[in-house]
């Protein structure tokens, strides 16, 4: 295919940093074999590869494809090096935190934009099917480009401002993942006691079987994805504090156990909750 050109009237040159990740492996290819466009990649497990601030002066876009507690300090040490150079170039970021990157991005002279794919890398060429938040920092010659990257990614896109981004994941995925971590913790200490696992899996329903699902994937991933995720977005911390007071007041309403409790924890827990999703949103379900 031909490859698209960038605002210059030329295909431009794209760095990954963090060629040798996961994103990093999937967005060479794509880069490569969707786009027609070379690749250049910066990585610590490449001990081959250039730094990254050696990378921003060889290429025309450079993506930032790297765990979630390190984007911030590699692309200021990006800057500081670049001394001006990124000038002209589009500097994109996939983290799953939007604000931090994108205002030490926003420090360059680069165009910037971050980038979120909502999934982990896929065995498909493209995101086909996969929701993707962009958020469009500083985008003026590389927009028409950018556009056609979005279209080819094939990501079900969403265009949302960085630090709604983060409030939106702090429950997304902070609240949904510390939910499934204490799951795991009580089942841990509870399991043995009513059985094993074999025995809560021969009586499981179906919510038992959706939430181990979702726990399962959750342990038998990149211990710091999640990690990161609970840590690095200050917006997942009053989440936290907001569940294990609302985990509290269930705990004090059973063991209170009278007849007020039970009518606090069905206008709390079931009724108020329903209501605000909605009655079409829970038929939907």
């Amino acid at each position: 295919m031909s490859a698209l050109p960038g605002p210059d009237g030329r295909p431009p040159v794209v760095g990954i940093v963090g060629h040798a990740g996961a994103y990093g492996r999937w967005l060479a290819r794509f880069f490569e074999q969707r786009m027609g466009l070379r690749v250049r990649g910066s990585d610590i497990a490449d001990p081959a590869s250039p730094t990254p601030a050696e990378l921003a002066r060889q290429v025309d876009v450079l993506v930032f494809s790297v765990p979630i507690r390190r984007p911030v300090a590699v692309i200021e040490s990006c800057i500081a090096h670049a001394d001006g150079d990124e000038a002209g170039a589009l500097w994109l970021d996939l983290t799953s935190i939007k604000q931090a990157p994108v205002a030490a991005m926003l420090r360059s002279r680069a165009e910037v934009a971050g980038l979120h794919p909502m999934s982990a890398p896929p065995k498909l060429e493209t995101l086909e099917g996969r929701t993707m938040a962009v958020c469009r920092a500083r985008v003026a010659r590389w927009g028409p480009w950018l556009d056609a990257l979005l279209a080819a990614l094939r990501a079900d896109c969403v265009e949302i401002a960085p630090a709604a981004h983060d409030r939106a994941m702090a429950l997304v995925q902070g609240l949904v993942h510390a939910s499934h971590l204490v799951q795991a913790d009580v089942l841990r200490d509870c399991a043995e006691a009513a059985g094993g696992m074999p025995t809560l899996h021969a009586l499981r329903t179906v919510g038992h079987e959706l939430d181990l699902t979702v726990t399962g994937r959750i342990l038998a991933g990149n211990p710091a994805i999640y990690e990161d995720i609970q840590f690095c977005n200050p917006d997942v911390l009053p989440v936290l504090a907001r569940l294990a007071e609302a985990t509290a007041s269930l705990r004090d309403k059973v063991a209170a156990g009278d007849e007020s409790a039970r009518a606090g924890m069905r206008q709390r827990f079931l009724a108020s909750p329903a209501a605000w999703f909605g009655a079409s949103a829970l038929a939907a379900r």
